[in-house]
Parts: C-alpha cells; structure tokens; sequence
C-alpha cells in the first residue's frame, strides 16, 4: 500500500486529483491510502517521517505556500517523494532545489498525473526494495534501510534503532556491520556507533541530532565522519 497526503486548498482540484488516484489504483492493481489536507500549516502540523510515501502538493495556498511547505518538510524527512502541483512554470528550479520528484500542470490531466505518478511509483519501489539481513534469535531478521536510524554495539550485542522507536538486539560485531552498510553510505561517528545520513537534523560541534535523539560524536571519528557526510550531500544525500 501506498501512503499519499494530497495537500490542496481547492476542493475541485482536491477532488480531480483522488479520483485520478483510484483510477490509477484500479488500473494498476495497487492501493493508495490517501489522506487530504486542505491547508499546509495544517497538513505541517500533522506530519510525522516516514508517515507518508509521496506528497501530492499543491504550490499556490493561503497562509503558506507549497515551497515553503516543502522547504520545512525536508528538515524532517529526505525520503518522501513530492510532486508539486501548480500552474506556474517559475517554481521549477526552487522546487528542485527542494527535491521534487516532479511537476504536474493545472488543470490536472489524467495523461500526465498518470506518467509522473508512475514514476514516482517505481522510484519508491527501487528505494523500499533495499534491505539486508541479520541473524537475530535463530532467524533471520529483515531490515529495510530506509527504516532503520542508527546501530549501537554494547560488547558483543548490536542494538538496532527503527524510525518509530523500535528497537531489537543481534550478536553481530560492528565490523561486519559497517561494511554491511557501507553501500547505504551509513557512517560511524564513534567506535560503536553507525548512523543513518539520512536521519541527520543537526551536527553541533560534539554531537548529532538524529530524528529526535542526540548522540555523540568521538573526538577520533570526528573528521572522517564531517568528510563522508560532505561527500554523501554532494552527491544529493538521498543514497537510501
């Protein structure tokens, strides 16, 4: 299932554009959730990372517009997908500035939603399909990268850390974990600790804020860890 917000103060514009979801749903063969917001303060004040999948959002409403709308999004979540809907060609680079998958005109025309929604559909399949495996208990547990925040290893045991809160445990050295992960770019800001990037909220001068937790940063892990996350953001911070 698909998580989708469509954020839009116009009701006819609100309504084209669920009603072209479920036509795509049907033809397709998948489902959407969506959830309507008829306001981007509104829609900001519900938000919570990982929620949704794609934000459907429009550019022109009263109070904030949509780019300010997505300028506050992506300090909370680097995932999600947006697709900015407006009738003002302007927007484009400021909106791909904060990462927009696409732009849809208006009037909405079901020929073009259904080409922008497909891809960012299969973009979203790409970035869920990566996940690795670790032995926990007598079984193998599954971990989708885009879920899980940071690692931390207490003598033998590794602590796995899950957007939501969740943890659980596995006897796993922190050696074979990082280069496990080093694919997904995750980095080591101490000697028993890999972080997510794409987590990251702040770096203050001995810590890091990570979706709402603050860990420290060791004094000799300090300037490899400032360089890996130099280079990840130069090449759009967006590897998960």
């Amino acid at each position: 299932m698909i998580r989708v917000a469509v954020v839009e103060d116009n009701m006819r514009d609100q309504e084209t554009i669920s009603a072209f979801l479920d036509e795509y749903a049907a033809k397709a063969g998948i489902r959407f959730e969506i959830t309507r917001f008829h306001d981007g303060l509104d829609f900001l004040d519900k938000f919570r990372s990982s929620v949704f999948d794609l934000i459907l959002l429009d550019v022109q409403m009263p109070n904030i517009d949509g780019m300010a709308v997505a300028e506050r999004l992506r300090a909370v979540d680097t995932f999600v997908l947006i697709i900015f809907i407006t009738n003002m060609g302007s927007y484009a680079v400021r909106g791909y500035d904060v990462g927009a998958s696409a732009f849809i005109k208006k009037p909405v025309l079901y020929a073009e939603f259904e080409q922008k929604i497909k891809r960012a559909l299969f973009t979203i399949e790409q970035r869920d399909n990566k996940y690795f495996f670790i032995p926990s208990g007598g079984s193998q547990v599954r971990v989708m990268v885009r879920d899980l925040v940071y690692v931390d290893v207490m003598g033998h045991i590794s602590t796995f850390h899950m957007v939501g809160g969740n943890t659980f445990n596995a006897r796993i050295p922190l050696g074979v974990l990082s280069e496990q992960l080093a694919a997904y770019d995750f980095m080591a800001i101490s000697k028993n600790c890999l972080i997510n990037p794409a987590y990251i909220r702040r770096i203050d001068t001995q810590s890091v804020e990570l979706n709402g937790c603050t860990l420290d940063i060791s004094r000799l892990k300090k300037k490899s860890f400032l360089l890996q996350f130099s280079d990840w953001l130069a090449k759009g911070g967006r590897s998960v």
